[in-house]
């Protein structure tokens, strides 16, 4: 088509005399458009094929392209996800196989109370890690854009207690001793989840 007569080009384009586009079309809106222009004679049939498959071709180059990338992306998150879940999980994890390796080589041995002890240290630590798995899916749900941040007015003390519950005993087979010094009275605004996933990255 003849262009001699349009108006419109943006300052320093070159002049076009004759003009084709295509445009690529998906979920009924306009993704792209491929055009070429300036060919000495008019166009034809044959022209628009070529101009049909070259923007097919590099259309789906891009489309690959942008897949690949979303796949690297989700890769990355995923061994994200894994690294947490090795720090997060093994100490706890731990505890308990600990706890309970005592418990069978000195069953004989030992007192009810000592058992007592022992079994409500696994059971605290279980249940601290039940938690744990819990918010770390909803964090990998916030990854993914699926959750959104819910802020709400809590005890500080208490979520930092529930957290340490779940290293204490690994901390303390080691010597290391954990604590804080927080009025019990102080409250916070946060989303607890993302501030025991910040805590437990601390620990």
């Amino acid at each position: 088509q003849n262009l001699s007569h349009r108006k419109g080009l943006p300052p320093g384009h070159f002049p076009l005399i004759r003009y084709i586009s295509l445009p690529i079309i998906e979920n009924n809106l306009v993704k792209v458009i491929f055009g070429i222009g300036n060919k000495k004679d008019e166009y034809t049939q044959i022209d628009l094929d070529v101009l049909t498959s070259f923007a097919e071709n590099l259309w789906s180059a891009i489309q690959r392209k942008r897949s690949e990338k979303k796949l690297f992306e989700a890769n990355s998150s995923k061994d994200k996800f894994f690294s947490i879940i090795s720090h997060d999980l093994r100490s706890p994890l731990g505890s308990i196989q600990s706890l309970t390796e005592i418990i069978l080589e000195n069953f004989n041995e030992l007192k009810s109370e000592e058992l007592q002890l022992y079994l409500k240290t696994i059971n605290e630590t279980s249940t601290a890690t039940y938690s744990l798995l819990d918010n770390m899916l909803i964090w990998a749900q916030t990854q993914r854009k699926k959750v959104e941040f819910y802020p709400i007015t809590i005890p500080l003390t208490e979520l930092i207690n529930g957290v340490v519950k779940i290293y204490q005993y690994k901390a303390s087979a080691k010597g290391i001793s954990i604590g804080f010094d927080l009025g019990e009275s102080m409250l916070v605004k946060v989303d607890p989840n993302m501030l025991e996933t910040i805590l437990r990255n601390l620990l």
